[in-house]
């Protein structure tokens, strides 16, 4: 098998992968919408998540190191990605939407009180 794994967030690249590895937190939702496993390599110290940032992490393998890392992208390559099923959920409500950029950008108001 031809495998490619994006290492940069980029829709149109991350499309064509088999698996994400990513630091952009930007990049935990839009990927999620794609059904693709994502690793997520995040700092020890990183910032926490707000209370809709937390399920949306839980679409996505969080590692610290990059050992870590490709240890869960090697193993994704063979095995079915236990987050598929929270990533369907995360991104349920946005897809039945026809235009989720403006529900998005709703929500992102309402959460910085606009």
């Amino acid at each position: 098998m031809n495998y490619q794994t994006a290492v940069f967030c980029n829709y149109g690249a991350s499309a064509d992968s088999d698996i994400v590895l990513t630091n952009g937190v930007s990049a935990f939702y839009e990927m999620q919408i794609q059904r693709k496993p994502i690793v997520a390599l995040l700092r020890k110290d990183h910032a926490a998540f707000t209370a809709e940032g937390k399920p949306i992490l839980e679409g996505v393998h969080v590692q610290t190191d990059i050992s870590a890392a490709q240890r869960d992208i090697l193993r994704l390559l063979h095995e079915p990605d236990s987050k598929l099923d929270k990533q369907i959920a995360n991104t349920k409500a946005w897809l039945a939407n026809d235009h989720p950029e403006y529900a998005i950008m709703q929500a992102m108001r309402g959460e910085m009180g606009l």
